[in-house]
């Protein structure tokens, strides 16, 4: 308790305090337990993690590598079910107005950002913006709810391997 891993050193929470004052002289407000925010943070995170043909795959990584392409305003990646156990990924993109993305060619941008196991088997591309929270997080429920109907399907059941 009270003690973090910082590379291959223990340092406890009192030593990060003692280590402050010695050098500043005074206490930072920075010498809080960030053990216990990383692990609340990871708390949260974990329904955003994807497995698939036993891969973890991180729903934000993914969805940060589609953000680079220039006509994609948001995007929501989720887990689909898949007739092979576990799960695919569906990715919900809106674009940016006055312009049109195909699927093909988001697929394309991924390869060369992305391992094949984290290209999403399923793209739908919408008009109308995510549904959100009061907060402005994107609400996932509803887009799983509405599954893969209407989504571009690139058939790919090998996971990327002949």
């Amino acid at each position: 308790p009270g003690a973090r891993v910082t590379g291959s050193a223990r340092i406890s929470f009192e030593e990060r305090i003692a280590t402050s004052q010695e050098r500043f002289g005074r206490r930072l407000p920075v010498d809080v337990p960030t053990h216990v925010a990383a692990v609340l943070d990871f708390a949260a995170r974990r329904k955003d993690v994807i497995r698939r043909r036993g891969e973890n795959i991180s729903a934000s990584d993914v969805e940060r590598q589609i953000k680079t392409h220039p006509d994609v305003l948001e995007v929501a990646v989720i887990g689909t079910p898949s007739e092979l156990g576990e799960e695919d990924l569906l990715a919900v993109v809106v674009t940016h107005p006055q312009r049109s993305l195909e699927p093909q060619a988001l697929v394309a941008h991924l390869h060369t950002r992305l391992a094949p196991h984290m290209i999403p088997r399923y793209v739908t591309i919408r008009p109308e913006p995510l549904p959100k929270t009061p907060t402005g997080k994107v609400q996932k429920a509803p887009l799983r709810e509405a599954g893969t109907a209407g989504s571009w399907d690139r058939g790919d059941r090998t996971n990327g391997r002949t």
